[in-house]
């Protein structure tokens, strides 16, 4: 009797054991394909890779012989082969594809040098709040514009924002996305949840710039290379 309750316990402990890792492999494939990134940019056999910090910095490490400091920062989601990026982190890519940028020559072991971006731009961005029927309650009306020199044609993003709930709708050229996120709540403790977000497709800018360029993810290296097509 005893060793029949023993067998049970045991078979118990190894169902919870097998559920677990059930449980934790489910978890792990839901989670949305995400990497932060730095950018890469080619033109023909060149490579530079993207400065944040900017181009005085830049020119000044390389003045005293250095290599500037580089760091993936840009949060790229990939969802059925398609890449999206928030609104508030595109300026950077759609200046290397409109070609508004500098190229800092330095050759190094795996680069030819770096990239940072020029004082004008091809990209804007503005809001303004609007009221609503509901006394004290406003909306806030987010807009960028892409423009394409010399034609000057324009590519208007737009969403609105419900400044009390702080909750997003995708007007013009953007998409209202929800992913899972897993975030980190003590070391070796995860949570998933799904988020919202609005969100670009990096598609849509390549095309309304004459697809001109091509982009390539690499997640490995945690690298957006934005290739100008010669």
């Amino acid at each position: 009797m005893a060793s029949e309750k023993k067998s049970g316990s045991a078979f118990i402990f190894i169902g919870g054991v097998v559920f677990c890792a059930f449980l934790m492999f489910v978890m792990g494939s839901s989670e949305t394909n995400n990497s932060v990134v730095n950018l890469v940019l080619k033109e023909g056999d060149k490579t530079y890779v993207y400065a944040h910090l900017g181009t005085q910095e830049v020119q000044k490490s390389i003045q005293k012989d250095e290599s500037p400091t580089v760091f993936p920062f840009i949060q790229i989601f990939e969802d059925d082969g398609k890449l999206y990026v928030s609104p508030d982190r595109l300026r950077p890519i759609v200046n290397l594809i409109c070609g508004n940028y500098n190229i800092h020559h330095y050759p190094e072991k795996s680069i030819d040098g770096y990239v940072t971006l020029d004082s004008s731009s091809c990209f804007e961005s503005s809001f303004k709040n609007l009221s609503t029927e509901k006394i004290g309650e406003q909306i806030r009306l987010n807009t960028i514009q892409l423009t394409a020199a010399p034609s000057e044609a324009a590519f208007n993003i737009r969403w609105e924002t419900k400044v009390t709930t702080n909750t997003s709708k995708a007007l013009e050229n953007c998409h209202e996305k929800s992913f899972t996120i897993r975030t980190s709540v003590q070391p070796g403790e995860y949570v998933f949840a799904p988020e919202d977000f609005i969100m670009v497709d990096l598609a849509e800018v390549v095309d309304f710039y004459g697809n001109k360029v091509r982009l390539r993810f690499n997640e490995e290296e945690q690298l957006l290379y934005v290739e100008h097509n010669p």
